[in-house]
This record gives structure tokens, sequence and C-alpha cells, in this order.
């Protein structure tokens, strides 16, 4: 029973990491192209969500992924916010990965978060102003790199 449960977590994660398969979406005007470990890497500089894909249903503490172009920024800060409400709030800084690769788990809601609420995802680097963990903002922070913004749903 204990291998049972290991292997489908095991399962669980690899399918949160990697997108169950699906490519990420390409973002208007990019050609996107595989990357390590799964990850796509778009062609233009930047920084970018690669993972889950935009619209993708998840769980409480998803993986995210994606790549920065810039070799000196230290650290993603990820910002969550669910849609119809005023609160931007910070998740925990996720190192910048050899060759540009990133990822974090961010909390997508609360454990009493109802299925099928919608929530707004962006990544930054290198912030204007300082960002902390768990902070809520009125905005999204001003950053040298900012990300696409994904919207995905809890499961």
């Amino acid at each position: 029973m204990f291998r049972i449960i290991v292997a489908a977590f095991a399962i669980l994660i690899a399918v949160s990491l990697f997108g169950c398969g699906k490519p990420a979406p390409k973002a208007e005007g990019q050609a996107g192209q595989p990357g390590q470990s799964g990850i796509r890497r778009p062609a233009q500089a930047g920084l970018w969500i690669t993972d889950p894909p935009d619209g993708a249903a998840v769980m409480m503490r998803p993986y995210m992924a994606g790549t920065i172009s810039d070799t000196t920024a230290q650290a993603i800060w990820l910002v969550v916010r669910a849609v119809g409400t005023s609160g931007y709030w910070v998740q925990p800084p996720v190192p910048v990965r050899e060759g540009g690769m990133w990822v974090a788990q961010p909390y997508i809601g609360l454990p009493s978060t109802a299925a099928g609420v919608k929530f707004e995802v962006k990544a930054f680097a290198n912030p204007k102003t300082e960002l902390a963990s768990g902070t809520e903002l009125k905005s999204w922070p001003e950053a040298q790199w900012a990300s696409n913004m994904i919207t995905v749903a809890r499961q």
C-alpha cells in the first residue's frame, strides 16, 4: 500500500511539474523551443512562466516553472491575485538555476478556497522596491523584468 501511495504521489508531482505532457502555450509572437527538463525556452529574451499552461486547473501548491534570459538575476518573485479582488500576494522568492530556469511552488488561495476560483500569476525579477514574502500589494510590483501573466483555477 505504501508503494502505491508513493508512486501515486510521484506521478502527481510529475504531472503538475510538466503540465500533463501538454506543451506550454506560446505567447504572442514567440516560438518556443524545448529546453532542459521539459521546460520550454521562449526564443525572445525576458522572463517567462512556461508551466503550467494558461487556464490550467491547479492544486493549492502547484509547481510553476519558467525561464529568464538575464544571467545576473538571482531570484524570481511570483505574485498571485485572485481575479476580482484587490490584493496582490507576494510569494516566497525562488532562486534562478543554471541556464536561467526556475521552479516555484506558490500558494494559490487558502485550503478553504472553492474549486473553480481563478487566480492571475506573474513572475518578477530585480524588483524596483524590496519585496517580502506574504506581503499584500495594491498592484503588480515594478521590476526590471516582469513575465507573461497566466490565469489558473483551483481544483
